[in-house]
């Protein structure tokens, strides 16, 4: 157990020094400067957890690593110097890498603030010169630097420590912190971020004309979409692209599903500019997914007799191609052509807030037009014909385009309908969306199989044996897929987009 303080209004560090030295039992231990980073995944899976994780360089290379809570801790003392890790594999094996792995789930753990504290440490020892709790305050920079005083009371000994802080606080000088020690302290430096989400719920009144709504939840998804752009270029955690393509989906669905709210011209021209960020980040995310499943579909053809090498080729020409893909998208997202369609976007929007590239349902209730556009979604889903396949496979792709778009719609403007109706609708469409997302990447991993081995002739008789395998697999998921759908058309499953659609949403 640990309790945390800070000085009451108008105390300084130097009278909380002197009030401290002068209870019975505790001794100075002296001061040092320390070197302090707090890190964070991207969307704050830990903050999330209620965990603070941070990593301390003190005097001598000694660091220290704690993941906490205010009820709890796990310390990691290393004698090394310090190299910051990047992931959760990255820390040895123990209690902390345990518990980040189960935490942040391969999420990229980075610097949420990196600084200079000064610690002053403080030993209590009880009458019989029993140590009975540690103490130390952290002073950050400033002309008015925060100051957090932290009391560790030895095992067995918190009741006891209790009893000797009464007389300490009935001076006055500190009151206990409410917040974590680390969230106050990046509060008080101005260091504490905005909370980040891929997919952000935008409250609407369900009468406010369509293109002013529409406008606030396109502008609320691209400050989404902006936080992941430098993430992309870095090429540090694969989810930045990830939650990119998500966003950048959802604004290219709602541009066409609700496109009679806005003028033609000005949205067309700005689709393209959408199209082609589409098709760079399209690229890379299906290599990435490939390289994440390459080592599964390998050891499916691993009783065939092929050269060793044949597989090192393999997987070296698709990181070549994954590096080439990247490089590409990251240029773009630093050209001016890109810089441009950011200015000529952001214009956009704030001139459809304000009133300006009206279209000819501009003015009707947003929940009527995305009402519609729920409809007319749904109606194509429950339309497909599964025979379509055979003849084309590429049909499941506008399936699975068709499910998409309808999730956007109802989860982007979910608070336009009944909390428990969407839910039960996004739980429906979920089942069909997994079947067809694991068919199509099938299909796009057989057609880049193919070219990469068409480039590696040395890869001839493993490509054939990985694409035999594949087109097996891919006949299975279409059964599954059909399955799936039936269970879409359901009368249990369609009860609630008979809700949405209808005059009881």
């Amino acid at each position: 157990m640990k309790v945390h303080f800070e000085p009451a209004t108008g105390v300084t560090l130097p009278q909380l020094v002197s009030a401290l030295r002068a209870q019975p039992g505790v001794t100075s231990l002296g001061q040092h400067l320390e070197q302090r980073w707090y890190l964070e995944t991207f969307d704050a899976r830990l903050a999330a957890a209620k965990q603070v994780l941070s990593i301390t360089r003190g005097p001598h290379n000694s660091t220290e690593i704690r993941l906490r809570t205010l009820a709890s801790e796990a310390t990691e003392c290393l004698t090394s110097a310090l190299a910051l890790p990047q992931f959760a594999h990255d820390f040895r094996p123990g209690r902390v890498a345990l518990r980040l792995t189960q935490i942040t789930l391969g999420r990229a753990l980075l610097p949420l603030a990196v600084g200079k504290l000064k610690v002053v440490r403080f030993r209590w020892q009880d009458a019989r010169g029993k140590l009975i709790a540690t103490m130390q305050i952290d002073v950050g920079r400033g002309r008015q630097p925060p100051i957090i005083l932290r009391v560790s009371p030895l095992r067995g000994f918190e009741h006891t420590t209790q009893c000797a802080l009464r007389p300490f606080l009935e001076l006055g000088l500190v009151v206990p912190l409410k917040t974590d020690a680390a969230e106050h302290l990046l509060q008080r430096l101005g260091l504490m971020r905005p909370p980040y989400t891929c997919k952000p719920v935008i409250p609407l009144r369900p009468k406010l004309p369509a293109a002013p709504a529409l406008a606030q939840v396109l502008s609320a998804y691209t400050a989404s979409l902006r936080a992941n752009e430098w993430g992309v270029v870095a090429d540090i955690d694969s989810e930045f692209l990830h939650d990119y393509r998500v966003i950048l989906r959802c604004l290219r669905a709602w541009l066409s599903d609700l496109k009679t709210s806005l003028a033609p011209k000005p949205r067309e021209s700005l689709r393209v500019g959408l199209a082609t960020i589409n098709r760079l980040t399209g690229e890379l995310r299906d290599l990435d997914v490939l390289t994440g499943q390459l080592g599964s579909y390998l050891a499916q053809c691993a009783d065939l007799p092929s050269p060793a090498t044949a597989s090192e080729q393999l997987r070296a020409r698709l990181e070549t191609s994954r590096a080439n893909a990247q490089t590409a998208l990251a240029a773009h997202l630093k050209s001016a052509a890109y810089r441009n369609f950011q200015r000529r976007w952001a214009g956009f929007l704030t001139a459809v807030a304000a009133g300006k590239h009206p279209g000819r349902d501009s003015e009707m209730p947003i929940r009527e037009l995305v009402r519609r556009a729920i409809s007319k979604r749904h109606a194509r889903i429950l339309a497909f014909d599964p025979a379509l396949v055979d003849a084309d496979p590429s049909a499941l792709h506008e399936l699975r385009k068709d499910c998409k778009r309808l999730r956007y719609l109802l989860e982007g403007f979910q608070l336009l309908f009944a909390h428990n109706t969407v839910r039960h609708a996004v739980k429906e469409l979920k089942n069909l969306q997994g079947t067809l997302g694991d068919t199509w990447d099938l299909h796009v991993h057989l057609e880049l199989l193919i070219r990469l081995g068409a480039e590696l002739p040395g890869t001839v008789a493993l490509v054939s044996a990985l694409t035999l395998r594949l087109g097996l697999l891919e006949g299975q998921q279409e059964a599954l897929v059909v399955a799936a759908l039936e269970r879409f058309r359901s009368q249990h499953a369609q009860r609630h987009y008979a809700r949405l659609v209808g005059k009881r949403a």
